[in-house]
């Protein structure tokens, strides 16, 4: 009988601990320790640092258009760059637009967007000092040679080459300064190599370059990604 009773107390004991533990361990799933509640911060440890190659893990945002102009024979007539994005993942722009024949994109990382700004800033101080050069507009006169991304395809921007060759001018045209964005036929790379880039001249008026320097400029893409990076790593 005492060994029945010493059986049941041992039981009865035993079933209290554990009860005692599993409702310990309910109530401590939520713990206000383990979490706060605060202003919005930023996630420093989670925001991949931005340099010149990279703004941040985002598809490509459209940006605004531009305006330029192209000369077909003796007609000037513009030409709007109807597609322009900005690609975070490489920091680059994508300028998308189509000609008579052709679906063009130019692409500019950084480092081209900078030259191609100074030039341009070049251009505009002389026009506005009436300093212009009064020479032929060729790749010798130029204000910049460099190259950069370059695809062209009846349909889709398909065939073409990052390193395509391209440079800069003023061009005088009817009495009337333009800055000039030629870019040179380049022997195409991949299956297509046996093929060149066509040749574009791109010519701004100086109220043009304008909303053209807007978008080259790295301050006015970093806007455009800040709000994408505050709704990403914002706690």
């Amino acid at each position: 009988m005492k060994k029945q009773i010493i059986n049941i107390f041992l039981f009865t004991l035993l079933s209290i601990l554990f009860f005692s533990c599993a409702s310990t361990k309910k109530n401590n799933a939520f713990d206000d320790d383990e979490y706060y509640i605060s202003d919005a911060e930023e996630l420093e440890s989670e925001a991949p640092e931005i340099n010149e190659n990279f703004l941040g893990d985002f598809n490509p945002i459209q940006i605004k258009n531009t305006m330029a102009l192209l000369i077909n024979g003796k007609k000037i007539t513009p030409k709007e760059l109807s597609k322009s994005y900005l690609v975070p993942r490489e920091n680059t722009i994508e300028i998308h637009f189509r000609t008579t024949v052709n679906s063009v994109c130019i692409i500019l990382n950084q480092k081209e967007r900078e030259k191609l700004r100074d030039s341009i800033q070049l251009f505009l101080s002389q026009y506005e000092s009436k300093t212009l050069p009064r020479h032929k507009t060729n790749a010798k006169t130029s204000y910049y040679k460099s190259k950069c991304g370059y695809y062209y395809g009846v349909l889709e921007a398909t065939v073409g080459t990052d390193n395509n060759d391209y440079w800069t001018n003023c061009a005088i045209i009817e009495k009337r300064a333009y800055f000039l964005l030629h870019m040179v036929p380049t022997r195409s790379t991949g299956k297509n190599n046996k093929s060149f880039t066509p040749k574009l001249n791109l010519y701004f008026s100086p109220s043009q370059l304008k909303d053209f320097l807007e978008i080259l400029d790295q301050e006015y893409l970093n806007y455009e990604v800040e709000e994408l990076r505050k709704k990403a790593y914002t706690y």
